[in-house]
């Protein structure tokens, strides 16, 4: 048992990485489809460069989209629409209108002298009118005509007692209905003056009322049966038919051919051990592809495979990818370019590295193309709009980048895609100017990379150049404080800061990193500053009531104090461990040598003046503690010149080395070679020497202006 537990502590890390690629498989295979893929690559309006394609089985040739949505839209322009007629409101209505013209002809008739000549006429046009506003409202008024003027010839079916009547001509409003009534009453023959003001006064609109009421249910009904009823196919072929042979130009109609095959086999599923062999290819496959990106961690990103909450965020981001891409390409009416899979190299980029993010990205598209159609197009597509979003926010210091690089994507996106259109169809009006809309859609939903940043460095305890940058504003609130409190140290810092972000420019690591840390790394100092020489005043030394190990005590817990505030303040971790690191675990030397000095006959315990730790590990650390060193030495020089300062500089830097202070940092002897050079010129540009002014003759000597 024993053995076991230090054969799993020994080998914990590669166990680790096993199972990330386990389950990283795993997942993937339950999220790509089982389904056969069709072998072929092929493009329209290119050669076939396969062998000759025969057909394998019957199948039916499916109709173009753009052919079936044009059927479509005639079928729903001349779908017939149906109104449901109202009998019991036309008895009503026909009742009540007879019913006042008997009424108001009987007032007429006792109020007006008249011959009966022509009240007989009067009675006779008056029946004549209720025979046509009967036969106009039982023909049918509509509430509301749906059928606009351009779609003029869609018919009406009226539905009486559940009868279906298809009527060719327009069923007229209310409005036109009364129009038609009084036209006819314009008709009639009549010579008295008085007979046509009452026919002309009679209330007839509240009479005129829809008896026939539009039917949406139906209506919709009847369209959806006849889209359904639309014939997607336009012919067969036969097994053993020869369909395109190897060189032969792939047509409009041979490409609908060989999409129809493609179509027609992978909609197959698998059974039995076809199945089977299904599922074991696509295990293959994908972890031949995980397999790849695990080796290129391995060989060239060990430090991300160490740091287990980076590396699951790298499979988080590929899952998640792959997930949209798949429940995008199963919806019918959302595009696959909708998907910003631009994101992912843009959030890794800020978060590791350009070449760690293209990587990843290629691992990613490639899987997708196993999901979407028309891959090659779909991986080409996806690998250049990568390659230039990374390109185009390789350092992320302002908000407004990010609208650039949107920008970048929507017109890469239109670009290649255009010209892909360009040489498949050779026109540029066949072209889908729809498309554009889902590259525009896309490239906004990469506005929301910005948002996802801050997001990902709370839950994963990320740091970004953007938090950098802002926390390396000297408006910060630690550091205002700093500067009240410690004057000295922050302009200290600031110097630190300088130095070491000139090297790392020059050697290469993270210059926003570098800088914010060497801000930081001597805040624990505010708590005692007039405990250390850059804040004291001339003749005032207060180390001078403690003994060398009390003053030793306070100089070391600076790098605790500073610990202490950095997480008061939430700092992030990367930051906290400039404070660590700065002073590793090397030796307060001033206070050690003195108390060696004044007692040499004593046993000093070195712990009580050394730091407790630990030395730098990284790049920047390593960097940060050089110019911290050589910043703080730099000032104590008697004589500033060229020969004191490369002495300084090189006596610093050997004695950093000497005591293993950067045995774990990723640095090398080139790099410390140029940290050194540039840590000269900086510290000779700083002090550099003043011009010594001549003094005149029989005068006082001129004041040395502050220029100089």
């Amino acid at each position: 048992m024993k053995r076991i537990d230090i054969l799993f502590r020994r080998h914990r890390e590669n166990l680790f990485r096993f199972f990330l690629f386990i389950i990283t498989v795993t997942i993937l295979v339950f999220l790509l489809p089982t389904e056969r893929k069709f072998g072929f690559e092929y493009r329209k309006g290119a050669p076939w460069m396969h062998q000759d394609l025969i057909a394998p089985f019957d199948f039916a040739i499916q109709k173009n989209s753009d052919i079936i949505q044009k059927q479509k839209d005639s079928i729903q322009q001349q779908a017939n629409v149906f109104y449901r007629f109202r009998d019991e409101l036309f008895m009503e209505l026909d009742s009540s209108f007879n019913q006042n013209i008997e009424l108001a002809f009987e007032k007429f008739a006792d109020t007006a002298n008249l011959k009966s000549e022509a009240m007989n006429d009067l009675n006779f046009y008056l029946d004549s009118l209720r025979l046509v506003y009967s036969n106009i409202m039982h023909q049918g008024v509509i509430d509301t005509l749906l059928i606009d003027d351009e779609a003029g010839n869609r018919k009406i079916t009226l539905l009486r007692n559940n009868v279906a009547h298809t009527i060719d001509k327009k069923l007229p409003k209310p409005d036109k209905a009364e129009m038609q009534l009084r036209k006819k009453i314009n008709t009639f023959n009549l010579e008295d003056q008085v007979l046509k003001d009452f026919l002309n006064h009679l209330n007839i609109s509240q009479y005129v009322r829809p008896t026939a009421v539009y039917d949406k249910q139906t209506t919709a009904d009847n369209l959806e049966n006849l889209t359904k009823s639309l014939s997607t196919t336009s012919g067969m072929i036969q097994r053993g038919q020869r369909i395109v042979s190897r060189g032969e130009l792939i047509t409009n109609n041979t490409y609908q051919i060989i999409e129809s095959l493609r179509k027609e086999y992978e909609s197959e599923q698998g059974v039995g051990r076809v199945k089977d062999w299904l599922i074991v290819g696509k295990i293959i496959v994908i972890s031949l592809a995980i397999g790849v990106l695990f080796l290129f961690l391995i060989y060239f990103r060990r430090e991300v495979l160490k740091h287990r909450v980076k590396s699951y965020f790298i499979v988080f981001l590929l899952l998640l990818m792959v997930l949209a891409a798949g429940l995008t390409s199963d919806a019918d009416n959302i595009n696959i370019y909708v998907v910003p899979i631009a994101i992912m190299p843009i959030i890794i980029q800020i978060f590791y590295d350009p070449r760690l993010a293209i990587f990843v990205h290629m691992v990613t598209i490639v899987i997708i193309g196993f999901i979407v159609p028309n891959p090659f197009k779909f991986v080409f597509i996806q690998f250049v709009v990568g390659v230039v979003a990374i390109l185009s926010l390789r350092n992320m210091h302002r908000r407004q980048q990010i609208f650039f690089a949107a920008l970048a994507v929507f017109t890469t996106y239109s670009l290649v895609y255009l010209g892909l259109g360009m040489m498949q169809e050779g026109d540029i009006t066949k072209i889908d100017p729809m498309q554009f809309a889902w590259f525009a859609g896309n490239s906004m939903l990469v506005l929301w990379t910005y948002p996802l940043i801050y997001l990902f460095e709370k839950m994963f305890g990320f740091l970004s150049d953007v938090t950098l940058m802002e926390m390396a504003d000297t408006n910060h609130p630690l550091l205002r404080k700093l500067n009240e409190k410690a004057p000295g140290t922050f302009q200290h810092s600031m110097q630190v800061a300088n130095l070491a972000e000139a090297v790392i420019r020059r050697i290469g690591g993270n210059p926003s990193l570098v800088r914010t840390g060497a801000l930081y790394h001597d805040i624990g100092k505010m708590k005692n500053p007039e405990y250390f020489i850059e804040n004291q005043v001339p003749n005032r030394n207060p180390h001078d009531k403690h003994t060398f190990e009390e003053s030793a005590n306070i100089i070391i817990n600076h790098v605790k104090d500073g610990i202490k505030m950095a997480k008061q303040y939430n700092l992030p971790k990367p930051v906290v461990d400039f404070i660590r690191t700065h002073h590793g675990d090397g030796l307060v030397q001033y206070f050690y040598r003195s108390h060696v000095n004044q007692f040499p006959e004593d046993i000093v315990d070195e712990t009580k003046f050394r730091y407790p730790g630990p030395t730098p590990f990284s790049k920047e650390t390593g960097v940060v503690m050089m110019a911290d060193s050589v910043e703080a030495a730099s000032r104590s020089l008697k004589t500033m010149n060229e020969q004191t300062i490369d002495n300084l500089v090189d006596n610093i830097i050997s004695y950093i080395i000497g005591e293993d202070q950067l045995d774990d940092a990723d640095i090398t002897f080139r790099d410390i070679n140029i940290a050194k050079s540039i840590f000269k010129d900086k510290l000779k540009n700083i002090y550099h020497a003043r011009i010594e002014y001549p003094e005149e003759n029989n005068k006082q000597p001129a004041a040395e202006p502050e220029n100089a």
